[in-house]
């Protein structure tokens, strides 16, 4: 089973179960629960694994990332949970849609990419490419229960903005931000590290990214 990349090539599907998602992703929320003191004991409990055979798995069911971060909120770990995994994240976080991501010649094919081949990544996610005259945008909306309060999906959201500002530099800095829960309280945090509007609250429950359409032509 292969990806099909912007460019024409061909990239290698890992993941493929029904509410499965790689190991990159669920690391990065697991190593930030305990760098924040959520016990071990009870991030195994939630993982159903040791720690030691976590990292033997290539993927691990997608519940388990909105239960630990639903656990870190609860138990008030950490300032702004989303942002602050995000921020350390690998950017094979997104598994062979980073490659994607690389390899485009444009921000537009990119947000492309993504949209075609978003299942790759997480078969929970429904993507949405859409522009206007002014402006492109790349949504998606999460099929589930959002037990977590949607901190998986900003995570996601937040790497993605990350991995474009990586790649194509200002013209990856979005123009707005759409997020489909406000923060009351830490929304300083999320102002600091998107540096573009944001909306919360947003109409179809999506979370979504805009960029100038201008922008989308250059790399």
């Amino acid at each position: 089973s292969v990806m099909r990349l912007s460019n024409g090539e061909d990239a290698p599907v890992s993941v493929e179960r029904v509410g499965t998602i790689g190991l990159d992703p669920m690391l990065a929320v697991v190593q930030y629960a305990i760098t924040q003191g959520l016990p071990h004991d009870r991030v195994e409990n939630l993982v159903g694994l040791s720690l030691e055979n976590l990292l033997q798995k290539n993927t691990l069911p997608a519940a388990v990332g909105p239960d630990l971060l639903a656990q870190i909120l609860e138990g008030g770990f950490g300032q702004a949970p989303a942002i602050e995994i995000a921020q350390n994240a690998p950017f094979s976080f997104f598994g062979g849609l980073e490659r994607a991501v690389l390899l485009a010649p444009t921000g537009r094919e990119a947000l492309q990419s993504l949209s075609a081949n978003f299942a790759v990544f997480h078969d929970r996610l429904v993507p949405a490419f859409e522009e206007t005259k002014s402006y492109t945008h790349f949504s998606f909306r999460y099929i589930g229960d959002e037990r977590d309060n949607g901190g998986c999906n900003e995570v996601v959201l937040s790497v993605l903005v990350r991995l474009m500002r990586s790649v194509f530099g200002q013209f990856g800095q979005p123009h707005e931000v759409q997020l489909r829960y406000d923060r009351n309280g830490i929304r300083s945090a999320y102002e600091d590290f998107f540096q573009s509007a944001i909306k919360f609250h947003s109409q179809d429950k999506s979370f979504g990214v805009v960029f100038k359409k201008d922008d989308m032509n250059w790399r």
